[in-house]
């Protein structure tokens, strides 16, 4: 009984392992995808572990975690990490397959390659295209974005100028913003049309103050 339930908890830990690294690499590529339509690439941050591990899971749950609609891309992305924990139980239960791999050990080996190499390669489709779509849809409407204003410092007699835009990304360092308006030189428009990236890249270091919803000139 021992033994049974300790073959159990093993392939319950290699079924989640192996849908941990799928996960993972979700986040990665959609986080890439996502961000190549501004024109950076997510090589550019220092970016750890579990963030790829969250951005997978945003893949999977989008409604749960940013309110966002469920779309193809996520339905996919169940599809493929329920092929991927249903293989990884069988393969480690059934004793047909256990009795036909040690009599075919090559053949084995080469077939279970080839169904990860095309889950992965699924994973890469679903990840890219999910980032690409979730990009196109803030372009069209940053107003989803959180609004950011800042403040550059004053570096002579001339008033500092002031901006307004939407925050893309925020680094412990540099902050990425979509759309500034210099609030100094024209309305702020309610929303931009415009499919073109549009993307400033300011140091925090430059800035007299950083103001966003969660953020504030005392967390620099």
């Amino acid at each position: 009984m021992a033994n049974n339930d300790s073959d159990i908890l093993s392939t319950l830990v290699q079924a989640f392992s192996a849908l941990s690294i799928f996960v993972f690499y979700f986040g990665w590529v959609w986080q890439d995808s996502y961000l190549q339509m501004f024109g950076v690439r997510v090589s550019a941050f220092d970016f750890p572990f579990y963030y790829f591990l969250i951005q997978g899971l945003k893949v999977n749950f989008p409604s749960q975690i940013e309110n966002q609609t469920i779309t193809q891309w996520e339905v996919y992305a169940w599809v493929i990490n329920f092929t991927l924990v249903s293989f990884t139980l069988v393969a480690n239960t059934s004793k047909r397959f256990k009795k036909w791999f040690s009599k075919h050990p090559l053949l084995s080996v080469m077939g279970v390659s080839l169904i990860l190499a095309a889950l992965f390669v699924a994973v890469h489709y679903v990840g890219a295209n999910a980032g690409h779509e979730r990009a196109l849809s803030v372009l069209q409407s940053p107003v989803q974005l959180r609004a950011v204003s800042y403040e550059y410092i004053a570096e002579s007699t001339v008033k500092p100028k002031r901006f307004y835009g939407y925050l893309l990304m925020l680094t412990k360092d540099t902050l990425y913003v979509l759309h500034a308006t210099d609030l100094q030189a024209r309305e702020i428009p309610d929303s931009h049309r415009n499919a073109t990236p549009n993307l400033t890249i300011v140091r925090l270091d430059r800035l007299l103050y950083v103001r966003t919803a969660g953020y504030s000139p005392s967390d620099r």
